[in-house]
């Protein structure tokens, strides 16, 4: 028997009149929102192509990651646990200019990162860090937390040295 008249037998049965609205229900919502993410998605593009171009790409494809390398002028998504994805919520909540923060410190402060002692007579009274909001910061524990189970890279920080040269990001 061929797959086709298998599935035309499996078809056949006593159908719900309530069962067969809720998927017909269920078909047009699932379109209605493909239809939605498309449109998003092309909005994203539209508007990726106003920014200026700070890489020369030899091959400007149209793809999310090669946009993204375009935009910010190096390839974000090199760096270990980074897609695009979480590239791309990174550049929309910092943007693109990094030079408002004068070293990593003041950087991963804005981001909430980084801890928020409080100390009082060389006692520590509270440790904990700042209640800071920032989709940036969740993104980059959660592309932390993903490298840290990942097989691909290895435990030591020196296997993450030499996995990415840093100079190029």
């Amino acid at each position: 028997m061929s797959k086709l008249v298998y599935l035309a037998k499996s078809l056949h049965g006593n159908w719900d009149c309530s069962l067969l609205l809720c998927l017909r229900t269920a078909r047009e919502s699932f379109g209605f929102v493909q239809k939605q993410i498309q449109d998003c998605d092309s909005s994203i593009e539209h508007h990726l192509g106003h920014f200026e171009s700070r890489a020369k790409l030899s091959n400007p494809a149209k793809n999310l990651k090669a946009q993204l390398h375009r935009v910010c002028g190096v390839d974000l998504t090199k760096i270990p646990g980074i897609k695009e994805q979480s590239a791309q919520i990174i550049i929309s909540e910092v943007g693109l200019e990094m030079t408002k923060w004068k070293s990593e410190k003041e950087f991963s402060s804005f981001l909430g990162l980084c801890p928020n002692n409080q100390i009082s007579g060389g006692k520590v009274l509270r440790r904990a860090t700042r209640k800071v909001y920032n989709r940036a910061a969740d993104t980059l524990r959660l592309c932390a937390q993903s490298l840290s189970c990942s097989k691909s890279v290895s435990d030591t920080p020196s296997a993450l040295e030499r996995s990415v040269d840093w100079k190029e990001v």
